[in-house]
């Protein structure tokens, strides 16, 4: 039987070192990194999958945050809706916006319009992270941000790819605005995918590099914390 999920029940403090990651964001192409943290987690059972434990003491969403935070965007936006209050604690004391998503119910796609509304139109493109997706590696987001910045297009969508299969994140050019704000329902961006994938950019990472590894049930989580101790050893 499953062991029940470890959960934070309180704000951690933050003691956030910043490692470089491969790759320098610069003014001159600035990005932003949208943390989609909104969801109900349904079937997670009464537990919020985003305050569950993770190493070093963390909820699970602050790592994502780290994570992301450590390859230099030029901003970081939390998408927040279910149980806001207590998402939004545990990531207070980090450089990042918090914006609230009233609508989360109604699917991610409502998360994604209200990170891209809260960026404006000063970005040149949007790196879509998952909040319950801690195991993906700065190493991923960098190779990601070069990918799209050597394209030089504002309709590049750099997608990660493992052992021949497309994974979690997704970095968005500016010129799928209009596109992003209009989605509807529980597809998110990569609804986007197979109506642009003219746009689409592979980039091969590692197969450990995490992108398929996300903490939708009680098992999943129990693999996730398994796989990453061993990870570890």
């Amino acid at each position: 039987p499953s062991s029940v999920p470890r959960i934070a029940t309180a704000p951690i403090p933050v003691q956030l070192t910043i490692v470089p990651a491969a790759f320098s964001l610069t003014a001159d192409f600035p990005l932003t990194a949208v943390i989609l943290a909104a969801g109900r987690s349904r079937r997670m059972g009464a537990r919020n999958k985003l305050l569950l434990g993770w190493e070093g003491g963390r909820a699970l969403v602050q790592a994502v945050v780290e994570t992301v935070l450590s390859v230099g965007f030029e901003r970081v936006i939390v998408v927040v809706g279910y149980e806001r209050d207590l998402v939004g604690d545990v990531v207070e004391g980090y450089p990042v916006e918090v914006v609230v998503n009233d609508r989360y119910e109604e699917g991610l796609s409502t998360s994604v319009r209200c990170g891209v509304l809260a960026c404006g139109e000063e970005t040149e493109g949007y790196l879509f992270a998952l909040g319950d997706m801690p195991m993906v590696k700065a190493e991923v987001l960098a190779a990601l941000c070069r990918a799209f910045v050597e394209t030089g297009d504002p309709q590049g969508i750099a997608v990660p790819v493992a052992g021949g299969r497309r994974g979690n994140p997704v970095l968005f050019g500016a010129g799928h605005r209009k596109a992003l704000i209009a989605l509807v329902g529980d597809r998110g961006a990569r609804g986007l995918l197979a109506d642009r994938e003219e746009c689409v950019v592979e980039v091969p990472v590692g197969d450990d590099a995490g992108l398929f590894a996300d903490a939708d049930t009680p098992e999943d989580y129990e693999r996730m914390t398994g796989d990453h101790n061993n990870a570890e050893e």
